[in-house]
C-alpha cells in the first residue's frame, strides 16, 4: 500500500488530504483561499496543513510524494502557476519548489480540472474509459480531456480550458480578462451573481423569501 498527499487549490478554499494507492482519502483539512497580499501567508499555512496530515499517515509508511491541483493553466515542468483569475498574487510563485524544501517529497503540480480528470481514471467513472471529458463547475469552470487514455495537456497547457470558450462574444468580463466567456455565465458564481442581480430588479421568486430570513444566496 503507497501513501500520498493532495491539494486542490480553488478560488475560495483549499482542501488538503492523506490517500492511499485505493483511493481512499484517510484524512482531510480543509483552508480559506488567501490572495493579494496574503498569498504568502496562505501558501505557508497549506505546508503546515500537510505536515500535519503526514503525522496521520499509518506507522512504518512514508509519504511518496504530493498532488496538487490549481484553477488556470499549469507548466508542470516548472511548477509555477502561470496565470490564474482566481488566484490574484499567486503568478510567476515557484510552488512546486516551495513545497519541496517544506516537506521534503516530490510534488507534482498541474492544473486542477486535470487532476480531477485523472483521479476519475484511476479511480471513478473514467476507468476502463479511453476518450473522455471531466467538467467541473464551481468558483470557475473547468475542463480536463483524456484522449486514448492519456491526459491531454496542450501546448500552452490550456487544453480542455473550456470555461473560457466565448459563447456570447462582447459579453459580461470574464475574471480572465476576456469578454463572453462560458465561466462568466454558468460557474458556480455566475450564477449567484445573476440570480442576485435579478432579485434587486425586482423579479418574484421563492428566493427572496430565503433572503428575507438571512440566507445568503449561492449556486
Amino acid at each position: 500500500m503507497k501513501y500520498a498527499l493532495g491539494v486542490d487549490i480553488g478560488g475560495t478554499k483549499t482542501s488538503l488530504t492523506l490517500g492511499n494507492s485505493h483511493g481512499k482519502v484517510l484524512a482531510k483539512k480543509i483552508l480559506p483561499t488567501l490572495t493579494g497580499r496574503r498569498t504568502l501567508e496562505g501558501i505557508k499555512q497549506m505546508s503546515e496543513g500537510l505536515l500535519c496530515l503526514q503525522s496521520d499517515c499509518p506507522a512504518g509508511r512514508t509519504i511518496q510524494g504530493v498532488g496538487v491541483g490549481v484553477p488556470g493553466p499549469m507548466n508542470p515542468k516548472t511548477g509555477r502557476v502561470e496565470r490564474s483569475p482566481h488566484l490574484a498574487g499567486w503568478e510567476g510563485f515557484p510552488l512546486k519548489s516551495f513545497l519541496e524544501r517544506k516537506l521534503k517529497r516530490p510534488v507534482w503540480i498541474t492544473n486542477d480540472a486535470n487532476a480531477a480528470a485523472v483521479g476519475e481514471k484511476a479511480f471513478g467513472a473514467g476507468r476502463g474509459v479511453k476518450n473522455f471529458v471531466y467538467l467541473t463547475i464551481s468558483t470557475g469552470i473547468g475542463g480536463g480531456m483524456v484522449l486514448g487514455g492519456k491526459l491531454l495537456i496542450g501546448s500552452s497547457f490550456g487544453a480542455g480550458e473550456v470555461g473560457h470558450t466565448i459563447v456570447v462574444p462582447g459579453g459580461a468580463r470574464c475574471g480572465c480578462g476576456h469578454l463572453g466567456c462560458l465561466e462568466a455565465y454558468a460557474s458556480g458564481t455566475a450564477i449567484a451573481g445573476f440570480v442576485r442581480s435579478e432579485i434587486r430588479r425586482g423579479k418574484k421568486s421563492k428566493v427572496s423569501r430565503w433572503v428575507g430570513s438571512g440566507r445568503r444566496i449561492t449556486a
